[in-house]
């Protein structure tokens, strides 16, 4: 009776449980684990539940294992749901109802091998699609204190889609305005679970962002050519009475956001006559003793401009603006430089021709003046500065062009390393029997190959025998020539040993080393050499 009831308590111990089973076990597990402190709970949950699992045995079942660990991953997301609805009801945050804990367990558990990489991420996830703005933030506090197991390779390599789609979810959630911090600590997390060479990062398509669309009044109002009220004097001012021109002025926003609509012939034509009336009415007024003198603030101030204001009232005071107009030239440059380096990858292909781009080039030099002569001596260090920037953002075009290469590269000590690694490495010396395995044309690979090494016993020292001097003199392969020469043999011509290549090869090989004389410049006959070779093969004879 005591063996038999042994046996029993062996088999239910080694039993696999099933789906259901696990599911039931895990969320009882979980329940008595959570509430604990975090090394009690570790320890609650390996006794109770990771230790009677498939993939703690020495030979698992693999099919069962993958089932325990679908039925643990629906468990972990039926008990998050569980918490999140219990804190609701109760009015806690979830930190206070212990999803610190739970998450943690959920680390756990992937770190033992009961479920994915992913699955704290996916958890996490969650967590954020059930929370507002303000348990979000708090529930990142957990991630951050967790990063570096977050971000640790066998992590990040299993979960950086999901990472990139959650972040990216809570930014769209953000107020630009309100939640800035959030957002930047959600962008430095990224930073360091991405590399900078990461693609889905850097607009590779180079797309732009179309529904940005400025608009401005069709009919301006009747006051905008009336002078402003200010303290500035008549002359100091730019004075653009004419309706068209503020028209005019707004309209090349829809070519500074879309700039490949440049490539239309019409758009075109049209982008050349705005631009030069703009720059046109930009030099009447800034190259002048005004500009030197213009005010454009501190270099400490902070300049926020979300959308510019278009009311034809502010036309007036805006060309005045320094700053302003510093903005509308840099979008001059940006765009001059979008054009000049485009290439097209998809049809249709869109090029400039010589003549635009010399047209664009004009424009450039035009702004960068322009640039130079506002604020005097600050207009040339601004000027700098954008010309900078714009050389950074053109190596920029120019790495996405070459299709994202890594920038990181391995430090001089790891490589003097590596290398003297290789240089004290020997060269592995192998045995002839070893480097053939079992071929069908024998061990050494080739039939004729193998049967010579059988033939001696496999030993090297058989191949620098005496007969193993197989190549043939010059008069083993002179005399067959001359004997098929000779007319009393009757050996016709199409069964001459001079037909093969590589006997006649063979032949002007021995004759190199015995006679060279004998061979004239670029002749090859055989037979006419043979016939000079015989005096000698009949000396050699009669020797």
């Amino acid at each position: 009776v005591s063996t038999q009831s042994t046996g029993a308590r062996f088999f239910f111990a080694m039993a696999s449980l099933s789906y259901d089973e696990v599911k039931r076990a895990t969320l009882e597990a979980l329940a008595r684990a959570t509430p604990l402190p975090l090394e009690d709970a570790k320890q609650s949950l390996q006794t109770e539940l990771l230790s009677k699992l498939e993939f703690c045995k020495e030979e698992p079942d693999p099919k069962m294992v993958s089932e325990q660990r679908a039925a643990a991953d629906h468990s972990l997301s039926t008990f998050l749901e569980q918490m999140c609805d219990t804190a609701d009801a109760k009015g806690q945050t979830v930190q206070e109802a212990g999803i610190n804990n739970f998450l943690d367990l959920s680390l756990y558990m992937s770190e033992q091998g009961l479920t994915d990489k992913i699955s704290p991420f996916s958890m996490i996830e969650s967590l954020f699609e059930s929370q507002t703005i303000s348990g979000c933030e708090r529930a990142w506090d957990y991630i951050e204190s967790r990063s570096s197991t977050l971000l640790s390779a066998s992590y990040i390599k299993r979960g950086k889609l999901t990472v990139l789609r959650m972040c990216n979810e809570v930014l769209r959630r953000l107020s630009k305005t309100t939640n800035t911090v959030f957002a930047g600590r959600l962008l430095i997390f990224l930073a360091g679970a991405f590399p900078l060479s990461e693609r889905s990062a850097v607009n590779v398509k180079s797309s732009y962002n179309t529904a940005n669309v400025t608009g401005f009044e069709e009919e301006p109002s009747d006051a905008f050519g009336e002078q402003p009220e200010s303290g500035v004097e008549l002359e100091e001012k730019v004075v653009c009475g004419d309706a068209n021109f503020y028209k005019i002025f707004w309209s090349l926003q829809q070519y500074f956001a879309e700039p490949t609509k440049l490539f239309s012939p019409q758009d075109w034509i049209t982008f050349q006559t705005q631009s030069k009336a703009v720059l046109e009415a930009f030099e009447a007024h800034w190259i002048s003793a005004v500009a030197a003198d213009a005010s454009i603030g501190s270099e400490q101030d902070d300049f926020y401009f979300p959308k510019f204001l278009t009311s034809s009232n502010l036309m007036n005071l805006q060309l005045n603006d320094a700053y302003f107009c510093r903005h509308i030239l840099v979008q001059f440059l940006i765009l001059v430089q979008c054009l000049l380096h485009h290439k097209s990858r998809l049809p249709p292909v869109q090029n400039l021709t010589e003549q635009q781009k010399k047209i664009l080039k004009g424009f450039e030099a035009r702004v960068f003046s322009l640039l130079d002569k506002i604020a005097g001596a600050k207009g040339k260090k601004f000027r700098e500065s954008v010309s900078a920037m714009l050389q950074r953002e053109l190596h920029w075009i120019l790495w996405k062009r070459e299709g994202c290469n890594a920038f990181e590269r391995k430090s001089e000590e790891g490589a003097e390393g590596e290398n003297a690694q290789e240089g004290s490495r020997k060269r592995r010396i192998f045995e002839v029997k070893d480097v053939w395995g079992s071929n069908k044309k024998g061990r050494l690979g080739q039939a004729a190959l193998s049967r010579l090494w059988a033939e001696e016993g496999g030993e090297l020292a058989g191949l620098a025998d005496e007969k193993q001097k197989y190549a043939p003199s010059l008069e083993d392969l002179i005399k067959p020539v001359l004997e098929e020469l000779d007319p009393e043999n009757g050996i016709e011509a199409r069964y001459r040993s001079t037909n093969s290549k590589l006997y006649t090869w063979r032949a002007m090989r021995q004759v190199s080393k015995h006679a060279l004389g004998k061979i004239g410049k670029g002749e090859c006959n055989l037979d006419m050499i043979a016939k000079e070779l015989e005096p000698m093969m009949n000396q050699m004879d009669t020797d």
